[in-house]
Formats: C-alpha cells, structure tokens, sequence
C-alpha cells in the first residue's frame, strides 16, 4: 500500500491516502436534495483523504453510462447501472451478479489505485465484498439504518449473501444502536468496528429567537412510501397526522400550529390518510430544499421526530443545534441524540395518544419549553460537531489499513 503519513505537532497529516466512496444517493442538477448527507460527508472526509466519490444511479435513456467530474476537493463519477426493479428489490442473485460485473467494467482503473472502498449503506457493501478479491484494498461499510434495520434483516441469510461480512475490513455506523443491531446478526465479526456520529454544522444550523404567532411544530419526515413493512408510516407521519387529528377535534390546537413537510408531504397523499376538516391549523409544505428547511427549523418552536425505524436522523440534530427542542420517539438511535426531560422529550414509538401529551405538554409550559430549548445547542456542540467527522473517519481508516 502506497500511503503515506507522519505526525507534526500531534496533527494527523495525509499525503495520498486513496478512498473510493460509493453511494446510492447524492445531490443532482434535477434532485438536489438526494444524498445532501452524502454530499456534506465528501466534503468532510475529502479534507483527509484523496477521495472520489461513485455515485450509482438507474441507468435510464438519455444518461452517460459512466460520467466522470470534479468538485472542489474530490473527485465524482457518476455510474448507470442497467436494472431490473423486480430482482433489485428482493436482492435477488442475478441483481447482484448484474452490479458485481458493472462495478468492475466501469470503475476498474479506479479500484485498482485505491487503498480503501468505503460504502455507504449496507447493500453497496454486499456489492463491493463480491468483487473484492483480486484487489489490493480494504473495504468498509457505513450502516446508515434502514440498511441494517429492514434490508439486512430480511435478506442477509440469503445463500448468495450469507458470508459476504467477511470481505469486510471494518464497518462504521451513523449511531451505536447499529453498531449492537449489526453484531446481533455478525457475532463473530473480525474487523474494526466504530460508531462515528456524523454531525452537524454549526455554523450553519444557529439557534433563532424568531417566534412565530402560535407555537409551531414542524415535522419533514414526509410520507414517502418505503417499500420496508411500515411504507409511508415509516417515518411517523401517519401517527402524527392520527395525533394532531385527535388534538384538532377535541379543539386543543387553537393556540399552536403544525407544518408537516417531506416527500410527498402534499394535500392529495395527506388527505387520503385524514379528512382535511379534521387538521385545523395545519399547513402541508411538501418536499423542502435544504435551505428552506434551514428556516423552518429557525421560524419553529419544537422539532417532531416520531420515526417508527431510523439510524440516527440528522434532523434531530440539526433541530437541536437551531436550539429547537425534539419530541422523538424511543427507536433507533435518536434516544442517543436527545436527551430525555434535557433537550427534548421521548415517547413510545407508534404511541399517539402519548404524542399527543407530549405535544401539549411542551406547547403549555413555557419554564419547560426554555429550559429544553436553552439546553439543546450547547448539546450538540459537546457531542455532534460535524468538525469531528472527518478526522474521526481518517483515524478509522488508518486502523483499518493498518491490520
């Protein structure tokens, strides 16, 4: 392995560390908000590494098959892969002979120079441990939530995939509540293991006193519908929309609003799931750009997080660092990112009566609403500087490369 690093005043230095960073999502010209988490990542780990970044895509008519570029500090290649949505979908053994050979034709030049494949979400790991050998890197994998929760769950014991973790060099999570979940189902995993928080910006999430007219709740989980058991439910947005509908007919939302927003957060998916006499001060917003969601969070009061599946969503942090509180539910790891009666409030995943409660609780209690709001910056400073993020990933690689 050509790398090559030294130690100047305990600063970590690289020269020519070389990391392939193949993702499924990634901001484009016509869906800039796909894989903003992605994108934010690059830039992070492209001040350690010399990184290129592979961004896989559905191969459609009208799309270069292979399309190499730049950004400011790494490098970007867009591949299309000729898919069948049926086989993709239920990991079938053709879907992956499929990815595995395309990988290979399209980015051959680029893994053999690489020191190291670091995937982002589970199924991109599977892909790149069936073509591992023969390569001189070492591969990591980053589980994000769904991928361990739901995808894995169900097709990991498949023969075709069965054994594929021991191509793994090492694997990394978005929360530690991942980290446990993958070492249920891999107990005998040999290779670096790491829970790397990825953080937010502080400086652009800064806490507003901006107050609106009535208390406001935003929620941008949206309603898209996932093709894991709890489809658009996934998020929660159906039990908040079954919550605030209970809190609108007993006339308890006459001094506090709610805008709901996300993917196919629009009137005609909303109102087929609650009558639009029953949402009284209610606002749909749909899919948001990240600087429109930058000024709900500022313009809100509470942040609602009530997933029934997630890693660790960066929403609740991003929320928490505008110095909004978070009403989240108890799944996944958003218990690591809230603390409960601190900077937020917890309730029972699925719960809505209990959403309910909580819903007022903070909305009617001023002493409450200030003590979690005035603690919640100052949390996510201590814990989730999005600073950290890329020397914490460096400092994983070089284990990794070390063994």
């Amino acid at each position: 392995m050509g790398n090559a690093y030294y130690d100047s005043k305990q600063t970590i230095q690289r020269i020519s560390m070389k990391v392939l960073m193949p993702v499924g999502g990634f901001p484009t010209e016509y869906n800039p908000q796909s894989g903003v988490f992605n994108q934010v990542a690059a830039e992070y780990l492209a001040r350690e590494v010399d990184l290129t970044v592979v961004h896989f895509r559905y191969f459609k008519p009208g799309r270069k098959l292979i399309d190499r570029k730049s950004f400011e500090g790494y490098k970007y290649i867009v591949v299309s892969v000729p898919t069948i949505p049926s086989l993709h979908k239920n990991w079938s053994w053709l879907h992956f002979q499929l990815y595995a050979f395309w990988i290979k034709k399209s980015l051959h030049k680029e893994l053999s120079k690489a020191d190291l494949v670091h995937c982002v979400q589970g199924e991109i790991g599977v892909w790149f441990s069936k073509i591992k050998k023969g390569y001189p890197w070492k591969l990591t994998t980053q589980f994000i939530g769904t991928d361990l929760v739901s995808e894995l769950k169900e097709h990991r014991k498949k023969p075709w995939i069965r054994g594929w973790e021991e191509q793994l060099d090492g694997a990394s999570f978005n929360s530690q509540m991942l980290k446990e979940l993958f070492l249920t189902y891999y107990p005998n995993f040999q290779g670096a293991l790491k829970t790397i928080y990825r953080g937010v910006n502080l400086q652009r999430f800064s806490a507003n006193g901006a107050r609106k007219e009535l208390f406001t709740f935003l929620f941008i989980g949206g309603l898209a519908n996932y093709h894991v058991g709890e489809g658009r439910n996934l998020k929660g947005g159906i039990d908040l929309l079954k919550a605030w509908s209970e809190l609108s007919r007993a006339g308890k939302v006459d001094a506090i609003q709610l805008w709901f927003g996300g993917v196919d957060a629009v009137e005609d998916v909303i109102y087929d799931i609650t009558p639009l006499e029953n949402l009284q001060n209610f606002k749909a917003m749909g899919p948001l750009t990240k600087d429109e969601v930058l000024a709900a969070y500022q313009a809100c009061q509470v942040v609602l997080v009530p997933s029934l599946q997630d890693g660790l969503p960066n929403v609740s942090v991003e929320a928490q660092a505008c110095g909004k509180p978070v009403i989240g539910s108890k799944v996944g790891g958003i218990p690591e990112s809230v603390v409960d009666g601190k900077t937020g409030l917890l309730f029972e995943a699925g719960d809505t009566k209990h959403l309910s409660e909580t819903i007022l609780a903070i909305s009617q209690n001023a002493n409450l609403y200030h003590e979690l709001s005035s603690s919640a910056r100052n949390h996510v400073r201590q814990n989730f500087n999005a600073e950290n993020f890329g020397g914490a990933y460096f400092n994983f690689f070089k284990e990794v490369c070390a063994e």
